[in-house]
């Protein structure tokens, strides 16, 4: 059996056309083969192509599953770019939703932990109402904050700066963290150059957490765990995100309960 990786070798950019379907039919008379023309293009160029799918059909999962209240973000990296994402997701597609599930799975760690943690866990303290109708929680838009419920994913291979970030969530009491323990390869490091032009790293900065747990050695744990099973994964079934949208799913209703509740104490009372 040929590889086909092995036949669109070095044809990138160029329309090929290729034949579709199993090479016997049982019935001569069903046609099942079709003929389809197709670009081949570079990895580097489908990598993010592939990832801006994965991240869309996460997305709409999380739409879907909610009835369109919960909002999804995922941050690819804890870097400008990354936050970039995150802010540019959370004021265009999501401030307007009830909750959120924030996704740190799969990313390769940074700098921007206090950055992205500077957007979520605020309070509404005063309201604004402008001359012209407009009300808010804050006077300028660039100041605006997440101040609703949030659940954050995590899994193993969540590393580094992305293994800060949720356990100062966590530390901070900002919501439940969903998956697997992360990577536990937290450690800052310098580049030193030698003689020759090479260059290697040398650990600088350890990370401990309030406890005193070395970072470099113990990954972040889940509050609820999940492991995504070879089955599910080839099915495109992601357990991971589904357990997170049902457990803030949960959380809210208990919390509209609650808030409820008390509305009805303010009513009596008044």
């Amino acid at each position: 059996m040929v590889e086909v990786s092995q036949l669109l070798n070095g044809k990138n950019d160029e329309i090929v056309v290729v034949s579709v379907g199993p090479e016997t039919s049982p019935d001569p008379k069903i046609k099942n083969r079709r003929t389809v023309e197709i670009t081949p293009i570079l990895r580097d160029r489908m990598a993010p192509l592939l990832y801006d799918r994965w991240v869309n059909l996460n997305a709409q999962k999380v739409s879907e599953m909610s009835n369109g209240k919960v909002g999804y973000i995922h941050i690819p990296s804890m870097d400008d770019p990354g936050l970039d994402k995150f802010v540019r997701s959370l004021y265009s597609d999501n401030f307007d939703k009830d909750a959120l599930v924030l996704d740190v799975r799969f990313n390769g760690g940074g700098f921007t932990h206090d950055q992205v943690l500077n957007y979520l866990g605020a309070q509404d303290h005063t309201k604004f109402l402008h001359r012209e109708g407009d009300k808010g929680a804050v006077l300028r838009s660039y100041d605006r904050k997440w101040t609703k419920p949030v659940i954050l994913l995590i899994n193993n291979r969540s590393y580094s700066d992305a293994e800060i970030f949720p356990n100062a969530f966590k530390t901070l009491g900002l919501g439940k963290l969903v998956g697997q323990p992360t990577g536990g390869m937290v450690i800052g490091t310098g580049s030193a150059k030698l003689i020759d032009g090479s260059t290697f790293r040398i650990p600088r900065i350890g990370v401990y957490t309030n406890l005193g747990v070395d970072m470099d050695t113990v990954g972040v744990a889940p509050d609820i765990f999940v492991e995504p099973m070879p089955d599910d994964l080839k099915k495109g079934i992601d357990v991971q995100l589904q357990k997170a949208v049902e457990v803030i799913i949960k959380d809210m209703q208990a919390g509209d309960i609650k808030k409820s509740g008390n509305e009805k104490i303010r009513n009596l009372t008044r």
